[in-house]
């Protein structure tokens, strides 16, 4: 069953019937007061069968097939549009995402930089920094209620709760890949179960790209992101609009959140002449820098090298 525009649902017959197209779906040998989901819907439930491989079909699922349809028709159509438009730009680049056997020639070569970068951390300094550099503007507090970055802290840059004319700059907490601080801390069995599968799982990217001692390697990297997530605050707590008023200046975090550079962190992350930012999870700021000055530094190199495989 297809969705009616208004212009078809008003269409009459010259005996002032609706059109057959909505009609065809009726099953007049039930009454509509008797039950009017199966009278309006009996004839396309009879008709209508689960295709192969589904476990269920609706109107929704019919529809949603069909925009599928055209869609993958609109972008087979772009790949003769002119080279440079934005047409063709859509289909080249669905192209190299479909691509897999040049994928798998390429291999790691497109994280390679990535991966250089993290080899080349020789002390806590230059872990900030590199923390700082790929910091991610990926959180939204006020307006999306986004509370939690990719990236060990996220960035957001909005107005404030007071009125403000001028823009803030928000240090979210993040930087977990499993789920929420929950989801780390539970005693529930079927949890650490989960946990445990996720182990796998980061032992099984490691190997897949190279690293030697996988698994040995794996364990840490689970303990490190269950530590951040002992410091990150809980959802109650974060969707607090107050935690706007949690303006830290430089000294503000040398002294609440020590065991990092702070002025290194921000100016790797492009805000060095930001005097004042917003702390929203206090803890989580604390937490991160704690774990900066407290964790090996193989530890955290592992972690953002899975963290790298995980995204890409």
């Amino acid at each position: 069953m297809a969705l009616l525009s208004p212009i078809e649902l008003r269409a009459q017959t010259p005996q002032g019937h609706a059109a057959s197209r909505l009609e065809s779906t009726v099953d007049t040998t039930i009454k509509p007061g008797d039950d009017f989901f199966a009278y309006a819907n009996g004839a396309w439930l009879k008709a209508a069968v689960i295709p192969t491989g589904k476990d269920r079909w609706s109107v929704r699922d019919e529809i949603n097939e069909r925009t599928h349809r055209q869609v993958a028709q609109i972008l087979d159509a772009a790949r003769t549009a002119r080279p440079g438009s934005l047409g063709r730009k859509v289909a080249d680049f669905r192209a190299a995402y479909l691509n897999q056997s040049a994928m798998d020639e390429k291999g790691l070569a497109a994280v390679a930089p990535m991966f250089a970068r993290i080899d080349s951390v020789r002390d806590i300094l230059a872990l900030t920094r590199l923390l700082g550099s790929t910091m991610r503007a990926d959180v939204d507090p006020l307006n999306l209620g986004v509370y939690s970055s990719s990236s060990v802290l996220g960035l957001s840059v909005e107005h404030s709760i007071h009125g403000e004319k001028s823009y803030d700059a928000f240090l979210v907490q993040g930087g977990l890949t499993f789920g929420d601080r929950d989801e780390y801390l539970s005693k529930d069995s079927r949890v650490a179960l989960q946990r445990g599968r996720y182990v796998q799982y980061i032992a099984r990217m490691m190997k897949l790209a190279g690293f030697d001692r996988a698994h040995e390697r794996a364990e840490p990297v689970l303990a490190l992101e269950t530590a951040i997530a002992e410091s990150h605050a809980t959802s109650p707590t974060s969707a607090v609009d107050r935690n706007a008023d949690n303006r830290w200046s430089r000294a503000d975090f040398a002294r609440e959140a020590p065991g990092m550079d702070w002025d290194a962190f921000f100016d790797a992350a492009g805000l060095g002449s930001q005097p004042v930012i917003v702390a929203w999870q206090p803890s989580a700021v604390k937490g991160v820098a704690a774990l900066v000055a407290s964790q090996s530094l193989e530890t955290w190199k592992d972690y953002l090298r899975f963290r790298v495989l995980d995204e890409y």
